[in-house]
């Protein structure tokens, strides 16, 4: 699976939505799981917010709050970590775009 790319415009916050693969093409039930951040980017901490929506659909929802230090043209890097007791999964990065 290759990065994904969410793009910021200056002075602007960023939502997403993702839905966890599961087996044969189905959505992975995430419940029971929690979810957070992994391996954020230093002047992404403490500005993204993630949370499962729906966790029978497998949906994860993020958002990214604009801070005044995103320069423009800067790319800042993520991966989204789920979590069910010593079990934990992630995804390949996301990257945010500052435009």
């Amino acid at each position: 699976m290759s990065k994904a790319l969410l793009q910021m415009y200056r002075g602007g916050d960023v939502s997403f939505r993702m839905i966890w693969p599961g087996d044969n093409g189905q959505p992975f039930d995430l419940t029971g799981w929690t979810v957070a951040a992994f391996e954020p980017h230093e002047r992404l901490i403490g500005n993204i917010a993630l949370e499962i929506s729906d966790a029978a659909a497998g949906e994860v929802t993020g958002a990214i709050e604009w801070d005044d230090s995103y320069t423009n043209g800067a790319v800042m890097g993520f991966r989204v970590l789920l979590t069910q007791g010593e079990v934990q999964m992630s995804m390949p990065e996301l990257v945010v775009n500052v435009k």
